[in-house]
């Protein structure tokens, strides 16, 4: 689960685990799926939510 850190420069670092790591690889690839070409992929990405669930510890 990601853990986010808070940090004093107005932004909050998000430290991920393992498994959501390869949960956005597999969302990418989904999403991704037969498009090699930078553009094509970029705009796919940008159209896309990519979710990880929050560690309340």
């Amino acid at each position: 689960m990601a853990k986010i850190l808070e940090n004093n420069f107005k932004r909050r670092t998000i430290k991920l685990s393992v498994n959501d790591i390869i949960s956005i690889v597999q969302q990418y690839q989904l999403v991704t799926r037969g498009h090699k070409e930078a553009p094509i992929v970029r705009d796919l990405i940008e159209n896309s939510n990519f979710y990880v669930p929050e560690d309340l510890n």
